[in-house]
């Protein structure tokens, strides 16, 4: 005997209901064809019932469906407000307290799920405040060689930036003062 298949789905497979006593077609292969927009007499045809079947089998669990597809349409929205609220709820009193770290990880986690709702990667922002951090770091090291050049300079007279004047008595070279270090 031949079955009916819904892209690639056996949509004719029955399961014993406990509740009823019977063997359904299982919820999720109605609501999957519903989904492929396939209409109640449709799915009826292909699962081998009325399409009356269909709407009551539809009927508990339709409201939730449509309220899921509304979150999932508005989900970055709701996430935007969930991180307002946050914020909002931080307020100078709670600053002094140290549950406000509690606050402020939940704004990281509301917003990072933001971010993934929007297709956006959370990585990214990692990666980037690492070479924020590395960049800071690099500077301060130049800083600290620019001021140890400058108190060289300041012992040793000025750097002659040219190869090969070591003539000059009252300058040195980048190499001497590399050296001295």
């Amino acid at each position: 005997m031949a079955r009916n298949r819904f892209k690639g789905m056996d949509v004719t497979k029955k399961v014993f209901n406990r509740q009823t006593g019977r063997e359904e077609i299982p919820l999720e292969t109605i609501v999957a064809l519903r989904e492929a927009e396939l209409s109640y007499e449709e799915i009826g045809k292909l699962v081998g019932c009325s399409k009356a079947t269909i709407a009551n089998r539809l009927k508990p669990v339709l409201g939730k469906i449509k309220a899921v597809g509304n979150y999932r349409k508005a989900r970055s929205n709701l996430l935007a407000v969930k991180e307002m609220d946050i914020l909002g709820g931080i307020t100078p009193e709670k600053i002094e307290k140290t549950a406000v770290k509690d606050l402020a990880f939940a704004f990281d986690k509301v917003y990072a799920a933001g971010r993934l709702e929007d297709n956006k990667s959370t990585a990214n922002i990692a990666t980037y405040a690492h070479l924020l951090r590395e960049k800071e770091q690099v500077e301060d090291d130049l800083r600290e060689d620019e001021n140890e050049l400058k108190e060289l300079e300041a012992y040793y007279g000025p750097v002659d930036e040219s190869e090969g004047n070591e003539g000059d008595a009252g300058k040195v070279s980048r190499e001497t003062v590399s050296e001295s270090r």
